[in-house]
């Protein structure tokens, strides 16, 4: 489907507002993607809205940009889950990470410390999984009991990691 000249003015006068939102979503959200990538997927979105719905751009350009950031999230979280390479159920460990070999043993000495529940979650931590996405895995119905793990995890680790933890 070709658009029309209005449909393609449409875009075009929206173009400054969706580079600022992908600029946002990802210096704020995803920074390792590239807010090109995220302002073509939004674009995207709207010609593929455009095709399936005539009167689609015939919104309001409010509605329009929000459409288009939501969709520009959508896609960035599913390339945001494509790219975790790790699992709840595989975690790095401690060796392969470029650390001092001394310290790196006393972190493993506080975590072992720690009973296997509160371990699984300092470890989900330090592989960068949020705190809804551990207390969803780890079946935690509320946050108390993950907020309070986490007190005990930074107790631990306080001593080794000078308070920073």
């Amino acid at each position: 489907m070709a658009l029309t000249n209005a449909q393609a003015q449409a875009i075009d006068d929206l173009q400054s507002y969706l580079e600022r939102i992908a600029h946002k979503i990802t210096t704020h959200y995803y920074p390792q993607l590239d807010p090109q990538d995220v302002l073509q997927e939004m674009n995207l979105s709207l010609l593929e809205r455009a095709e399936s719905d005539p009167k689609f751009l015939d919104q309001a350009p409010g509605y329009l940009s929000r459409f288009a950031a939501w969709r520009g999230r959508d896609w960035c979280k599913i390339q945001y889950d494509d790219q975790r390479q790790t699992s709840l159920d595989g975690y790095p460990q401690l060796a392969d990470v470029d650390v001092d070999p001394d310290r790196a043993l006393q972190v493993r000495a506080a975590l072992n410390r720690l009973d296997e529940q509160d371990q699984a979650i300092a470890l989900a931590i330090g592989a960068g999984y949020t705190q809804t996405e551990i207390a969803q895995s780890l079946g935690y119905a509320s946050y108390r009991g993950l907020y309070r793990a986490m007190a005990r995890i930074r107790e631990a680790l306080a001593p080794v990691l000078g308070g920073v933890a």
